[in-house]
Protein backbone atom coordinates (compact mmCIF):
# COMPACT_ATOMS: atom_id res chain seq x y z
CA UNK A 1 0.00 0.00 0.00
CA UNK A 2 2.84 2.39 0.86
CA UNK A 3 4.26 2.02 -2.65
CA UNK A 4 0.89 2.97 -4.15
CA UNK A 5 0.77 6.06 -1.95
CA UNK A 6 4.31 7.07 -2.90
CA UNK A 7 3.66 6.50 -6.60
CA UNK A 8 0.53 8.65 -6.49
CA UNK A 9 2.33 11.40 -4.64
CA UNK A 10 5.26 11.45 -7.07
CA UNK A 11 3.01 11.50 -10.13
CA UNK A 12 0.77 14.20 -8.73
CA UNK A 13 3.61 16.41 -7.61
CA UNK A 14 5.10 16.12 -11.07
CA UNK A 15 1.87 17.46 -12.51
CA UNK A 16 0.97 14.24 -14.29
CA UNK A 17 -2.35 12.46 -14.32
CA UNK A 18 -3.40 9.25 -12.67
CA UNK A 19 -5.82 6.72 -14.13
CA UNK A 20 -9.28 7.26 -12.65
CA UNK A 21 -9.50 3.67 -11.42
CA UNK A 22 -6.38 3.77 -9.23
CA UNK A 23 -7.37 2.25 -5.86
CA UNK A 24 -7.79 4.75 -3.03
CA UNK A 25 -4.95 5.13 -0.56
CA UNK A 26 -7.12 4.27 2.43
CA UNK A 27 -9.73 1.58 2.82
CA UNK A 28 -13.15 2.83 1.64
CA UNK A 29 -15.53 3.66 4.44
CA UNK A 30 -12.81 4.76 6.85
CA UNK A 31 -12.48 8.29 8.18
CA UNK A 32 -9.05 8.79 6.59
CA UNK A 33 -10.34 7.58 3.23
CA UNK A 34 -13.07 10.24 3.31
CA UNK A 35 -10.64 12.94 4.44
CA UNK A 36 -8.16 12.05 1.70
CA UNK A 37 -10.79 11.87 -1.05
CA UNK A 38 -12.40 15.15 0.01
CA UNK A 39 -9.04 16.89 -0.38
CA UNK A 40 -8.30 15.13 -3.68
CA UNK A 41 -11.60 16.43 -5.04
CA UNK A 42 -10.11 19.92 -4.98
CA UNK A 43 -6.44 19.31 -5.66
CA UNK A 44 -6.01 15.86 -7.30
CA UNK A 45 -9.40 14.85 -8.77
CA UNK A 46 -7.66 12.44 -11.18
CA UNK A 47 -7.23 9.86 -8.42
CA UNK A 48 -10.94 9.64 -7.66
CA UNK A 49 -12.82 6.84 -9.42
CA UNK A 50 -15.48 7.81 -11.93
CA UNK A 51 -18.76 7.99 -10.03
CA UNK A 52 -17.10 8.70 -6.68
CA UNK A 53 -19.37 10.60 -4.31
CA UNK A 54 -16.42 12.90 -3.65
CA UNK A 55 -16.14 14.15 -7.25
CA UNK A 56 -17.40 17.70 -7.60
CA UNK A 57 -19.72 18.94 -10.32
CA UNK A 58 -19.86 22.45 -8.91
CA UNK A 59 -17.85 24.79 -6.73
CA UNK A 60 -18.11 24.45 -2.95
CA UNK A 61 -16.29 25.79 0.09
CA UNK A 62 -13.05 23.84 0.46
CA UNK A 63 -12.40 24.64 4.11
CA UNK A 64 -13.56 21.29 5.46
CA UNK A 65 -11.21 19.52 3.05
CA UNK A 66 -8.29 21.55 4.40
CA UNK A 67 -9.35 21.12 8.01
CA UNK A 68 -9.75 17.38 7.59
CA UNK A 69 -6.17 17.05 6.41
CA UNK A 70 -4.64 19.40 8.95
CA UNK A 71 -6.51 17.97 11.94
CA UNK A 72 -5.35 14.47 11.00
CA UNK A 73 -1.90 15.38 9.73
CA UNK A 74 -0.07 13.13 12.18
CA UNK A 75 -2.15 10.15 11.05
CA UNK A 76 -1.27 10.50 7.38
CA UNK A 77 1.43 8.28 5.86
CA UNK A 78 4.61 10.09 4.76
CA UNK A 79 3.79 10.05 1.05
CA UNK A 80 0.36 11.60 1.65
CA UNK A 81 1.99 14.32 3.74
CA UNK A 82 4.44 14.92 0.92
CA UNK A 83 1.68 15.16 -1.65
CA UNK A 84 -0.16 17.79 0.36
CA UNK A 85 2.87 19.57 1.82
CA UNK A 86 2.16 22.60 -0.36
CA UNK A 87 -0.87 23.34 1.86
CA UNK A 88 1.51 24.33 4.65
CA UNK A 89 2.90 27.24 2.65
CA UNK A 90 1.08 30.55 2.45
CA UNK A 91 0.68 31.96 -1.05
CA UNK A 92 3.21 34.54 -2.17
CA UNK A 93 1.48 37.24 -4.21
CA UNK A 94 2.99 40.41 -5.61
CA UNK A 95 0.71 43.16 -4.26
CA UNK A 96 -1.34 43.88 -1.15
CA UNK A 97 -3.53 46.62 0.32
CA UNK A 98 -4.99 47.26 3.77
CA UNK A 99 -8.77 47.60 3.96
CA UNK A 100 -10.19 50.95 5.03
CA UNK A 101 -11.15 49.68 8.47
CA UNK A 102 -7.73 48.16 8.99
CA UNK A 103 -9.04 44.66 9.65
CA UNK A 104 -7.91 42.95 6.43
CA UNK A 105 -4.84 42.76 4.24
CA UNK A 106 -5.84 41.81 0.71
CA UNK A 107 -3.10 40.10 -1.35
CA UNK A 108 -3.32 39.84 -5.15
CA UNK A 109 -1.47 39.46 -8.46
CA UNK A 110 -1.86 41.55 -11.60
CA UNK A 111 -0.30 38.99 -13.96
CA UNK A 112 -0.30 35.24 -14.34
CA UNK A 113 -2.79 32.49 -13.46
CA UNK A 114 -4.06 34.21 -10.33
CA UNK A 115 -4.30 37.74 -11.72
CA UNK A 116 -7.32 39.91 -11.05
CA UNK A 117 -8.85 41.97 -13.84
CA UNK A 118 -6.83 45.19 -14.34
CA UNK A 119 -9.89 47.47 -14.51
CA UNK A 120 -9.31 50.51 -12.28
CA UNK A 121 -12.24 52.88 -12.85
CA UNK A 122 -11.34 55.22 -9.99
CA UNK A 123 -7.68 55.33 -11.10
CA UNK A 124 -6.41 54.80 -7.57
CA UNK A 125 -3.77 52.30 -8.67
CA UNK A 126 -5.66 49.32 -7.26
CA UNK A 127 -7.82 47.02 -9.45
CA UNK A 128 -11.51 47.53 -8.82
CA UNK A 129 -12.01 43.88 -7.85
CA UNK A 130 -9.48 44.25 -5.04
CA UNK A 131 -11.09 47.49 -3.86
CA UNK A 132 -14.45 45.74 -3.79
CA UNK A 133 -13.03 42.77 -1.91
CA UNK A 134 -11.68 45.12 0.75
CA UNK A 135 -15.08 46.85 1.05
CA UNK A 136 -16.99 43.57 1.22
CA UNK A 137 -14.79 42.09 3.92
CA UNK A 138 -15.13 45.21 6.05
CA UNK A 139 -18.92 45.02 5.62
CA UNK A 140 -18.86 41.36 6.64
CA UNK A 141 -16.74 42.21 9.70
CA UNK A 142 -19.26 44.88 10.66
CA UNK A 143 -22.16 42.41 10.39
CA UNK A 144 -20.65 39.34 12.01
CA UNK A 145 -18.58 41.04 14.72
CA UNK A 146 -20.26 44.38 15.47
CA UNK A 147 -23.93 43.53 14.86
CA UNK A 148 -24.22 39.79 15.50
CA UNK A 149 -21.74 39.91 18.35
CA UNK A 150 -19.28 37.14 17.45
CA UNK A 151 -15.69 37.32 18.65
CA UNK A 152 -13.11 38.46 16.07
CA UNK A 153 -10.99 35.67 14.59
CA UNK A 154 -7.81 34.83 16.44
CA UNK A 155 -4.83 36.91 15.34
CA UNK A 156 -1.80 35.35 13.65
CA UNK A 157 0.36 38.02 15.26
CA UNK A 158 0.08 41.20 13.22
CA UNK A 159 -3.50 42.25 14.02
CA UNK A 160 -4.84 42.02 10.47
CA UNK A 161 -6.55 39.13 8.71
CA UNK A 162 -4.90 37.96 5.47
CA UNK A 163 -7.00 37.30 2.37
CA UNK A 164 -5.27 35.92 -0.74
CA UNK A 165 -6.99 36.28 -4.12
CA UNK A 166 -6.27 33.31 -6.39
CA UNK A 167 -7.79 31.43 -9.30
CA UNK A 168 -9.76 28.79 -7.36
CA UNK A 169 -12.11 27.76 -10.17
CA UNK A 170 -9.57 25.14 -11.21
CA UNK A 171 -9.96 23.67 -7.72
CA UNK A 172 -13.78 23.71 -7.78
CA UNK A 173 -13.85 26.10 -4.83
CA UNK A 174 -15.30 29.42 -3.76
CA UNK A 175 -12.71 29.75 -1.03
CA UNK A 176 -10.51 28.04 1.55
CA UNK A 177 -9.91 29.05 5.15
CA UNK A 178 -6.61 27.61 6.35
CA UNK A 179 -6.09 26.87 10.06
CA UNK A 180 -2.60 27.66 11.30
CA UNK A 181 -2.50 25.64 14.54
CA UNK A 182 -3.22 22.16 13.19
CA UNK A 183 -3.87 20.22 16.38
CA UNK A 184 -5.47 22.92 18.52
CA UNK A 185 -9.17 23.30 19.27
CA UNK A 186 -8.90 27.00 18.41
CA UNK A 187 -6.62 28.47 15.79
CA UNK A 188 -5.75 31.60 13.81
CA UNK A 189 -6.25 31.28 10.07
CA UNK A 190 -5.89 32.94 6.70
CA UNK A 191 -8.08 32.75 3.62
CA UNK A 192 -8.04 32.27 -0.14
CA UNK A 193 -10.89 33.41 -2.41
CA UNK A 194 -11.42 33.24 -6.16
CA UNK A 195 -10.13 36.00 -8.42
CA UNK A 196 -13.37 36.70 -10.29
CA UNK A 197 -16.15 34.09 -9.67
CA UNK A 198 -17.03 34.21 -13.37
CA UNK A 199 -16.43 30.56 -14.35
CA UNK A 200 -19.33 28.24 -15.16
CA UNK A 201 -18.83 26.18 -11.99
CA UNK A 202 -20.43 29.08 -10.09
CA UNK A 203 -24.25 29.38 -10.40
CA UNK A 204 -25.51 32.30 -12.44
CA UNK A 205 -26.90 34.13 -9.41
CA UNK A 206 -23.54 33.72 -7.60
CA UNK A 207 -21.17 34.88 -10.31
CA UNK A 208 -19.03 37.97 -10.21
CA UNK A 209 -19.42 40.24 -7.22
CA UNK A 210 -22.28 38.19 -5.78
CA UNK A 211 -19.88 35.27 -5.56
CA UNK A 212 -17.35 37.47 -3.82
CA UNK A 213 -19.95 38.64 -1.31
CA UNK A 214 -21.34 35.28 -0.23
CA UNK A 215 -17.84 33.78 -0.14
CA UNK A 216 -16.62 36.55 2.13
CA UNK A 217 -19.55 36.03 4.50
CA UNK A 218 -19.07 32.25 4.48
CA UNK A 219 -15.29 32.04 4.78
CA UNK A 220 -14.99 34.83 7.32
CA UNK A 221 -17.47 32.98 9.50
CA UNK A 222 -15.13 29.97 9.31
CA UNK A 223 -12.34 32.24 10.54
CA UNK A 224 -14.59 33.27 13.44
CA UNK A 225 -15.58 29.65 14.13
CA UNK A 226 -11.95 28.61 14.43
CA UNK A 227 -11.68 30.96 17.41
CA UNK A 228 -14.56 29.13 19.12
CA UNK A 229 -14.13 25.46 18.21
CA UNK A 230 -12.06 24.20 15.29
CA UNK A 231 -12.31 20.44 15.85
CA UNK A 232 -12.90 18.60 12.56
CA UNK A 233 -15.64 16.53 14.17
CA UNK A 234 -17.85 19.60 14.07
CA UNK A 235 -17.15 20.26 10.37
CA UNK A 236 -20.79 19.60 9.45
CA UNK A 237 -21.90 22.32 11.90
CA UNK A 238 -19.16 24.65 10.68
CA UNK A 239 -20.32 24.31 7.05
CA UNK A 240 -24.02 24.36 7.91
CA UNK A 241 -23.78 27.64 9.82
CA UNK A 242 -21.29 29.25 7.41
CA UNK A 243 -23.67 28.56 4.53
CA UNK A 244 -26.50 30.04 6.58
CA UNK A 245 -24.38 33.13 7.25
CA UNK A 246 -24.23 33.82 3.51
CA UNK A 247 -27.97 34.42 3.52
CA UNK A 248 -27.86 36.49 6.71
CA UNK A 249 -25.36 38.81 5.03
CA UNK A 250 -26.72 38.77 1.47
CA UNK A 251 -30.32 37.47 1.47
CA UNK A 252 -30.91 38.30 -2.19
CA UNK A 253 -28.12 36.12 -3.60
CA UNK A 254 -29.44 32.71 -2.44
CA UNK A 255 -26.38 30.72 -3.39
CA UNK A 256 -27.46 28.00 -0.94
CA UNK A 257 -30.41 27.05 -3.17
CA UNK A 258 -28.05 24.96 -5.31
CA UNK A 259 -27.38 22.62 -2.38
CA UNK A 260 -30.99 21.97 -1.44
CA UNK A 261 -31.65 19.32 -4.07
CA UNK A 262 -29.29 17.02 -5.97
CA UNK A 263 -31.57 14.27 -7.34
CA UNK A 264 -28.82 12.54 -9.30
CA UNK A 265 -27.14 11.16 -6.17
CA UNK A 266 -29.57 11.88 -3.31
CA UNK A 267 -26.86 13.68 -1.35
CA UNK A 268 -28.95 16.65 -0.23
CA UNK A 269 -31.38 17.00 2.61
CA UNK A 270 -34.50 17.43 0.46
CA UNK A 271 -33.66 14.37 -1.66
CA UNK A 272 -32.61 12.18 1.25
CA UNK A 273 -34.35 13.32 4.46
CA UNK A 274 -33.76 9.87 5.98
CA UNK A 275 -30.02 10.68 6.26
CA UNK A 276 -28.62 12.15 9.46
CA UNK A 277 -28.79 15.91 9.80
CA UNK A 278 -25.08 15.80 10.67
CA UNK A 279 -24.16 13.54 7.74
CA UNK A 280 -20.75 14.53 6.46
CA UNK A 281 -19.20 12.34 3.81
CA UNK A 282 -18.41 13.28 0.22
CA UNK A 283 -21.82 14.76 -0.34
CA UNK A 284 -23.20 18.29 -0.45
CA UNK A 285 -25.41 17.46 2.51
CA UNK A 286 -23.93 19.86 5.12
CA UNK A 287 -24.35 22.82 2.75
CA UNK A 288 -28.01 22.01 2.08
CA UNK A 289 -28.53 21.28 5.77
CA UNK A 290 -28.09 25.03 6.28
CA UNK A 291 -31.89 25.10 6.08
CA UNK A 292 -31.81 23.87 9.68
CA UNK A 293 -30.07 27.07 10.77
CA UNK A 294 -32.63 29.09 8.79
CA UNK A 295 -35.38 27.31 10.72
CA UNK A 296 -33.68 27.88 14.09
CA UNK A 297 -33.15 31.56 13.29
CA UNK A 298 -36.71 32.15 12.13
CA UNK A 299 -38.36 30.36 15.07
CA UNK A 300 -35.95 30.93 17.95
CA UNK A 301 -33.97 33.99 16.90
CA UNK A 302 -30.62 34.73 15.27
CA UNK A 303 -28.76 34.60 18.59
CA UNK A 304 -29.57 30.92 19.05
CA UNK A 305 -26.84 29.94 16.54
CA UNK A 306 -24.33 32.08 18.42
CA UNK A 307 -25.31 30.49 21.71
CA UNK A 308 -24.32 27.07 20.34
CA UNK A 309 -20.90 28.40 19.31
CA UNK A 310 -20.44 29.99 22.72
CA UNK A 311 -21.31 26.69 24.40
CA UNK A 312 -18.76 24.88 22.25
CA UNK A 313 -16.12 27.41 23.25
CA UNK A 314 -16.93 27.13 26.96
CA UNK A 315 -16.96 23.35 26.90
CA UNK A 316 -13.63 23.23 25.06
CA UNK A 317 -13.72 19.42 25.00
CA UNK A 318 -10.84 17.26 23.90
CA UNK A 319 -13.11 15.13 21.73
CA UNK A 320 -16.14 16.18 19.73
CA UNK A 321 -19.52 14.52 20.15
CA UNK A 322 -22.92 15.49 18.78
CA UNK A 323 -24.16 15.92 22.34
CA UNK A 324 -22.13 19.15 22.53
CA UNK A 325 -24.38 20.74 19.92
CA UNK A 326 -27.49 18.97 21.22
CA UNK A 327 -26.91 20.70 24.58
CA UNK A 328 -27.02 24.07 22.84
CA UNK A 329 -30.29 23.48 21.01
CA UNK A 330 -33.42 25.31 22.16
CA UNK A 331 -36.06 23.46 24.20
CA UNK A 332 -33.51 20.97 25.49
CA UNK A 333 -32.17 19.34 22.35
CA UNK A 334 -32.69 18.14 18.78
CA UNK A 335 -35.52 15.82 19.85
CA UNK A 336 -37.65 18.86 20.71
CA UNK A 337 -36.65 20.95 17.70
CA UNK A 338 -36.93 18.25 15.02
CA UNK A 339 -40.76 17.90 14.79
CA UNK A 340 -41.41 21.50 13.85
CA UNK A 341 -38.34 21.50 11.56
CA UNK A 342 -39.70 18.41 9.79
CA UNK A 343 -43.11 20.02 9.34
CA UNK A 344 -41.60 23.16 7.83
CA UNK A 345 -39.55 21.11 5.38
CA UNK A 346 -42.74 19.65 3.94
CA UNK A 347 -44.36 23.06 3.46
CA UNK A 348 -42.24 24.23 0.53
CA UNK A 349 -42.52 24.57 -3.25
CA UNK A 350 -46.20 24.25 -4.26
CA UNK A 351 -47.15 23.57 -0.63
CA UNK A 352 -45.56 26.79 0.60
CA UNK A 353 -47.53 28.84 3.11
CA UNK A 354 -46.57 32.30 4.35
CA UNK A 355 -46.35 31.34 8.05
CA UNK A 356 -43.36 29.06 7.55
CA UNK A 357 -40.03 29.52 5.70
CA UNK A 358 -39.76 33.02 4.29
CA UNK A 359 -38.33 31.50 1.11
CA UNK A 360 -40.56 28.41 1.11
CA UNK A 361 -41.80 28.96 -2.44
CA UNK A 362 -38.22 28.83 -3.76
CA UNK A 363 -37.28 25.62 -1.92
CA UNK A 364 -37.76 22.18 -3.51
CA UNK A 365 -40.38 19.65 -2.52
CA UNK A 366 -39.01 17.16 -0.02
CA UNK A 367 -38.91 13.48 -0.95
CA UNK A 368 -41.93 11.60 0.36
CA UNK A 369 -43.86 8.40 -0.27
CA UNK A 370 -47.28 8.78 -1.89
CA UNK A 371 -49.74 6.21 -0.60
CA UNK A 372 -53.16 5.65 -2.20
CA UNK A 373 -55.93 3.72 -0.47
CA UNK A 374 -59.36 2.96 -1.85
CA UNK A 375 -62.35 1.97 0.26
CA UNK A 376 -61.33 -1.05 2.29
CA UNK A 377 -57.77 -0.86 0.95
CA UNK A 378 -54.50 -1.27 2.81
CA UNK A 379 -50.82 -0.67 2.19
CA UNK A 380 -47.68 -2.01 3.85
CA UNK A 381 -44.18 -0.62 3.54
CA UNK A 382 -40.88 0.01 5.27
CA UNK A 383 -38.17 2.69 5.45
CA UNK A 384 -34.74 2.93 7.05
CA UNK A 385 -33.79 6.11 8.87
CA UNK A 386 -30.50 7.33 10.34
CA UNK A 387 -30.23 9.28 13.59
CA UNK A 388 -31.67 12.80 13.24
CA UNK A 389 -33.32 11.62 10.04
CA UNK A 390 -36.94 11.81 8.92
CA UNK A 391 -39.25 10.00 6.55
CA UNK A 392 -42.48 11.38 5.10
CA UNK A 393 -45.51 9.21 4.28
CA UNK A 394 -48.24 11.12 2.49
CA UNK A 395 -51.65 9.45 2.30
CA UNK A 396 -54.05 10.70 -0.36
CA UNK A 397 -57.46 11.18 1.23
CA UNK A 398 -59.84 11.88 -1.65
CA UNK A 399 -60.93 8.24 -2.00
CA UNK A 400 -61.20 7.49 1.73
CA UNK A 401 -64.83 7.54 2.81
CA UNK A 402 -64.25 6.97 6.51
CA UNK A 403 -61.34 6.76 8.84
CA UNK A 404 -57.65 6.25 8.18
CA UNK A 405 -55.54 3.98 10.38
CA UNK A 406 -51.76 4.00 10.48
CA UNK A 407 -49.79 1.43 12.47
CA UNK A 408 -46.03 1.62 12.98
CA UNK A 409 -43.43 -0.88 14.14
CA UNK A 410 -40.27 0.94 15.19
CA UNK A 411 -36.76 -0.41 15.68
CA UNK A 412 -36.31 -0.58 19.46
CA UNK A 413 -32.73 0.72 19.13
CA UNK A 414 -34.01 4.12 18.05
CA UNK A 415 -35.54 7.11 19.77
CA UNK A 416 -38.68 7.90 17.82
CA UNK A 417 -41.08 10.78 17.40
CA UNK A 418 -44.24 10.44 15.32
CA UNK A 419 -45.99 13.53 13.99
CA UNK A 420 -49.09 13.78 11.80
CA UNK A 421 -49.76 16.80 9.63
CA UNK A 422 -53.41 17.44 8.79
CA UNK A 423 -53.48 19.79 5.82
CA UNK A 424 -56.57 21.55 4.49
CA UNK A 425 -57.23 24.78 2.57
CA UNK A 426 -57.84 26.55 5.86
CA UNK A 427 -54.46 25.65 7.32
CA UNK A 428 -52.16 23.10 8.90
CA UNK A 429 -52.69 21.23 12.17
CA UNK A 430 -50.15 19.08 13.98
CA UNK A 431 -51.10 15.92 15.83
CA UNK A 432 -48.62 14.31 18.26
CA UNK A 433 -49.70 10.66 18.71
CA UNK A 434 -48.92 9.01 22.03
CA UNK A 435 -48.75 5.49 20.62
CA UNK A 436 -47.79 3.67 17.43
CA UNK A 437 -51.35 3.29 16.10
CA UNK A 438 -53.11 6.40 14.85
CA UNK A 439 -56.71 6.68 13.66
CA UNK A 440 -57.90 9.79 11.83
CA UNK A 441 -61.72 9.78 11.52
CA UNK A 442 -63.29 11.23 8.38
CA UNK A 443 -59.90 11.54 6.76
CA UNK A 444 -61.30 13.15 3.62
CA UNK A 445 -61.88 16.34 5.63
CA UNK A 446 -58.22 16.99 4.80
CA UNK A 447 -56.48 17.46 1.47
CA UNK A 448 -53.47 15.57 2.80
CA UNK A 449 -52.60 13.52 5.83
CA UNK A 450 -48.83 13.25 6.23
CA UNK A 451 -47.25 10.88 8.72
CA UNK A 452 -43.75 12.01 9.67
CA UNK A 453 -41.47 9.55 11.45
CA UNK A 454 -38.29 10.93 13.06
CA UNK A 455 -35.35 9.12 14.63
CA UNK A 456 -34.16 11.67 17.18
CA UNK A 457 -31.27 9.86 18.88
CA UNK A 458 -27.72 11.17 18.46
CA UNK A 459 -26.18 8.09 16.84
CA UNK A 460 -27.12 5.08 14.76
CA UNK A 461 -27.87 4.36 11.12
CA UNK A 462 -30.45 2.42 9.12
CA UNK A 463 -33.06 2.03 11.82
CA UNK A 464 -36.05 0.26 10.34
CA UNK A 465 -39.64 1.51 10.32
CA UNK A 466 -42.44 -0.82 9.19
CA UNK A 467 -45.85 0.68 8.61
CA UNK A 468 -49.35 -0.33 7.57
CA UNK A 469 -52.12 1.98 6.42
CA UNK A 470 -55.72 0.92 6.09
CA UNK A 471 -59.16 2.48 5.94
CA UNK A 472 -61.66 2.22 8.74
CA UNK A 473 -62.17 3.50 12.25
CA UNK A 474 -64.51 6.19 13.51
CA UNK A 475 -62.90 6.95 16.88
CA UNK A 476 -59.75 9.05 17.00
CA UNK A 477 -56.82 7.63 18.95
CA UNK A 478 -55.40 11.13 19.48
CA UNK A 479 -56.80 14.63 19.24
CA UNK A 480 -55.29 17.88 18.07
CA UNK A 481 -55.25 20.28 21.06
CA UNK A 482 -55.60 17.52 23.68
CA UNK A 483 -52.64 18.97 25.54
CA UNK A 484 -52.98 16.95 28.74
CA UNK A 485 -53.65 13.67 26.91
CA UNK A 486 -56.85 12.78 28.76
CA UNK A 487 -58.81 12.08 25.57
CA UNK A 488 -60.79 15.32 25.58
CA UNK A 489 -60.23 18.87 24.37
CA UNK A 490 -61.61 20.55 27.43
CA UNK A 491 -61.19 23.40 29.89
CA UNK A 492 -58.09 21.83 31.41
CA UNK A 493 -56.43 22.05 27.99
CA UNK A 494 -57.53 25.65 27.65
CA UNK A 495 -55.84 26.50 30.95
CA UNK A 496 -52.59 24.94 29.69
CA UNK A 497 -52.94 26.87 26.44
CA UNK A 498 -53.66 30.15 28.26
CA UNK A 499 -50.55 29.64 30.40
CA UNK A 500 -48.42 29.21 27.27
CA UNK A 501 -50.05 31.87 25.10
CA UNK A 502 -47.47 34.30 23.66
CA UNK A 503 -44.62 32.83 25.69
CA UNK A 504 -41.20 32.90 24.09
CA UNK A 505 -39.12 29.77 23.68
CA UNK A 506 -36.81 31.12 26.37
CA UNK A 507 -39.58 31.10 28.99
CA UNK A 508 -39.72 28.18 31.39
CA UNK A 509 -43.35 27.34 30.64
CA UNK A 510 -42.95 27.43 26.86
CA UNK A 511 -44.42 24.28 25.29
CA UNK A 512 -43.93 23.76 21.52
CA UNK A 513 -46.94 21.42 21.44
CA UNK A 514 -49.17 24.43 22.07
CA UNK A 515 -48.08 25.66 18.64
CA UNK A 516 -50.88 23.69 17.00
CA UNK A 517 -49.99 24.72 13.44
CA UNK A 518 -46.21 24.52 13.94
CA UNK A 519 -45.49 27.97 12.54
CA UNK A 520 -43.33 29.09 15.49
CA UNK A 521 -45.21 31.37 17.88
CA UNK A 522 -48.08 30.36 20.15
CA UNK A 523 -50.51 32.99 18.99
CA UNK A 524 -54.05 33.83 17.90
CA UNK A 525 -53.90 31.38 14.97
CA UNK A 526 -53.33 28.59 17.48
CA UNK A 527 -56.21 29.90 19.58
CA UNK A 528 -58.54 29.64 16.58
CA UNK A 529 -57.44 26.03 16.03
CA UNK A 530 -58.11 25.31 19.70
CA UNK A 531 -61.60 26.82 19.48
CA UNK A 532 -62.39 24.67 16.43
CA UNK A 533 -61.55 21.50 18.39
CA UNK A 534 -62.95 22.44 21.79
CA UNK A 535 -65.37 19.82 23.08
CA UNK A 536 -64.01 16.92 21.02
CA UNK A 537 -63.37 13.61 22.76
CA UNK A 538 -62.16 10.15 21.87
Amino acid sequence: MGRVVLLLAVVLLAGGSVHAQVPPIFAPGTELHDIYCRACAHFFPEVLPVGSEFRLDRAICGTSAIRGLTANWDRLPPAAKEAFAFLQQRPILSHSILSSGGHFKIHYNTTGTHAVAPTDADVNGVPDYVDEAARVFEAVWDLEINHLGYNPPLSDGDGVYDVYIKNLAIQQAYGFTYPIAYTELTTPSYMEIDNNFTDNIYPVNSRGLNGLRVTAAHEFFHAIQFGYYADFGAAWWQELTATWMEDVAYPDVNDFYQYMSCPSNFCCIYDNPEASLDKFSGSLHPFGAAIFAHHVEQVYGVDMIKSVWELLKRRDPSKYSLSLIDDGMPLGGFAQVMPRFAAWNYLTDLRARPEYYVEARDLPSIKHANIFLGTGGSFEGAETIDHLGTTYLRVATSNIAGGLRGTFSLDDRGQWTLLVMLISPSGVELLYPRGTTVVIPRANRFDEVVFIVMETSLSGERRRVNYTFSTGGSMATDLVCDVDGDGRVAFSDFLRFADGFKLLHTDNKYDPKLDFNGDGPVDFRDFLIFVSHFGESR
